[in-house]
């Protein structure tokens, strides 16, 4: 674990809006956007997502799990209007949780990078080792509920949104090593 305990607050500044990647979208992020841009799931689909597979290897298995993640326009997310995200109100989890997230918190690479391009890093409350701790656990469990939603779907992540999705792009192991329940 790279951290105990940091100062965080978040400054507005966008930058962790332009870093590239994924945001990967969880089922009821989609339908809260859809909602709040008053557009159907299909055309928020269509307009804001690519639809790919993430890779996830263990030491002796790997499984494939499909998400939307949203568009980028030049390494920037295609909400960040003026530094600011135009859907605040509605954004992901992903973003709101940030950076209490384990991309960053279980790999010493992603910390160093948030921590290098986060002015909000150093400044405001101490996060501590229990309130690190409980985000992780939430992030667990949104993962694990995912997994059991598209388990229903037969790993379909266009059934169970009810839309139609294009080919997934595969996105090879990230890097976690998980552990996979059977």
């Amino acid at each position: 674990m790279p951290v105990e305990s940091f100062q965080f607050e978040c400054t507005a500044c966008g930058k962790c809006c332009q870093w590239g990647g994924w945001v990967c979208l969880y089922p009821n992020d989609v339908t809260r956007m859809a909602k709040h841009l008053k557009m159907s799931t299909q055309e928020v689909v269509d307009k804001y997502t690519t639809h790919i597979c993430i890779e996830y290897k263990s030491s002796d298995e790997s499984i494939v799990v499909p998400y939307l993640s949203l568009n980028t326009e030049d390494d920037h997310c295609i909400f960040l209007k003026d530094k600011l995200c135009s859907i605040h109100e509605a954004k992901p989890i992903h973003c709101s949780a940030s950076p209490l997230l384990a991309e960053f918190l279980l790999d010493d690479e992603g910390w160093q990078k948030f921590e290098e391009l986060c002015p909000g890093m150093g400044t405001g409350p101490i996060i501590t080792r229990p309130e690190i701790d409980k985000s992780l656990e939430e992030q667990a469990t949104r993962d694990m509920d995912y997994e059991e939603q598209l388990a229903d779907h037969d790993w379909d992540l266009g059934d169970l949104l009810g839309v139609e999705l294009p080919e997934a792009e595969l996105i090879p192991d990230i890097g976690f090593e998980v552990e996979i329940e059977e």
